[in-house]
């Protein structure tokens, strides 16, 4: 009878030896792994839209733009209206037409049903190429202005090889009819060669 109770102890015992293993080795692992993936997918849950990757919003286009006194500078090389800003084409500019560095002009964007327009991407300087960049102006702090207020908001002078990249501006929430951007301040590299202008290439806007 002793036999028989030794021998009815053996796989009681493997199955507690195999399930300590997988309590002890195992389940960690795949409780590290799980806890991996949910932390990447709350990551990218709650990562802010980029101009390289705006997640689930949707590229507005403006119903107009206009400028103050809706003036275009122009030079022997052609005309440089605000329109261009919003061609889509980073190759083309919009130069302001006042005296000097143009602080204070604006460009003033108009869209239909009011969108709630939660980011601004701006191409800075003239971003033709790196000579063009470099002989222009271009924004260091520019004001965005919309139905709900106003932010200001600081831009880097980029590397020459990445000119024509999107800066993110992040606006005020809320629906908005008009998005203004006002240029506060300007920096230039151009140093004596430099053209007493400042230009945007490029403006897009994103939202729901």
């Amino acid at each position: 009878m002793a036999a028989k109770g030794s021998g009815a102890r053996e796989p009681w015992l493997g199955r507690a030896l195999v399930q300590g293993a997988f309590a002890g080795i195992v389940a960690p692992l795949m409780v590290v792994f799980l806890v991996a993936m949910m932390s990447g997918w709350l990551r990218d849950l709650f990562r802010e839209p980029t101009c390289d990757d705006p997640k689930d919003l949707a590229l507005i286009t403006p119903s107009g733009v206009e400028t103050r006194g809706n003036t275009v500078y122009s030079d022997a090389d052609g005309a440089y209206p605000a329109s261009n800003a919003i061609d889509t084409n980073s190759g083309t500019a919009w130069v302001e037409a006042a005296p000097g560095y143009g602080v204070g002009e604006w460009l003033r964007f108009s869209f239909d049903d009011r969108p709630d327009i939660q980011m601004v991407c701006v191409v800075n300087g003239y971003a033709q190429n790196a000579a063009r960049y470099e002989l222009n102006g271009r924004v260091r702090q520019l004001d965005v202005t919309t139905d709900a207020g106003n932010r200001t908001a600081v831009l880097a002078d980029l590397p020459l090889d990445e000119v024509a990249t999107f800066q993110r501006l992040r606006p005020l929430p809320g629906r908005t009819a008009t998005v203004t951007l006002t240029i506060r301040s300007t920096s230039s590299m151009g140093g004596s060669q430099a053209v007493a202008d400042t230009a945007i290439s490029e403006v897009e806007f994103w939202g729901r």
